[in-house]
């Protein structure tokens, strides 16, 4: 019996030093916490305006060439969500021609609405349209016709001697361009060749011997 209790109280004491020993290695032992990484959260979206047209003179036609539209997570990561949001632009292609204020200046400044529906998430940026510092030529009537319409104003010479027209065709780049298949008449000018029900933007200049006068921008559709 004596025995036995000799053997227990000697693996006692082994079992505690083992036990003191492993307290003061485990502080230096290394350890690796494992954690949960979930999904990062989005907590905002934004427009990049890096490379899209911000401010206009009046009567340019509203351009977005270039913008992007940003996710920003809680990792502070950020992505590109540009195809996967709405963008609130007017339907009419009347008003997609840039206008600036009666007031203020002159300077009208327009909200563009951004919407990413899967989240509900919304932001806005914003562009300027100033006035031209242009005399303006008066257009008093539009008249669209079969590949062709007749713009009215107070022209000065009925041979067109001065004037210049400027077309934007919708879908083609580099928005407005010189137009020469036109007849100027008395009333002003007859524009021809065009593609029926497809929109288009014109406006006149007129070259006074270096004063240089314009007209608004007009829209319109060609038809039969």
């Amino acid at each position: 019996m004596k025995n036995q209790l000799r053997v227990i109280k000697k693996n006692a004491k082994r079992i505690l030093t083992f036990m003191f020993t492993l307290c003061f290695m485990l502080p230096a032992m290394p350890f690796t916490a494992i954690s949960a990484s979930p999904n990062p959260r989005l907590i905002s979206i934004y427009a990049d305006l890096s490379q899209v047209k911000t401010k206009y003179t009046d009567g340019e036609i509203l351009d977005l060439t270039g913008l992007k539209v940003l996710a920003v997570y809680s990792d502070e990561s950020e992505k590109d969500i540009t195809d996967k949001v709405t963008i609130n632009l007017p339907e009419d292609p009347e008003d997609k021609i840039m206008r600036c204020s009666l007031e203020d200046d002159g300077e009208r400044i327009t909200p563009i609405k951004i919407c990413y529906a899967p989240y509900g998430y919304e932001s806005y940026f914003f562009l300027s349209t100033f006035p031209s510092t242009k005399p303006v030529i008066d257009i008093t009537d539009v008249t669209p016709g079969n590949g062709q319409v007749s713009l009215n104003f107070d022209i000065k010479s009925a041979n067109g001697k001065g004037y210049t027209v400027y077309i934007y065709e919708t879908g083609v780049k580099n928005a407005f361009v010189k137009y020469n298949n036109v007849n100027y008449n008395s009333k002003g000018v007859n524009i021809k060749g065009l593609a029926n029900n497809k929109v288009y933007y014109a406006y006149i200049e007129y070259d006074a011997g270096g004063s240089i006068s314009a007209s608004k921008t007009v829209c319109f559709i060609p038809n039969k």
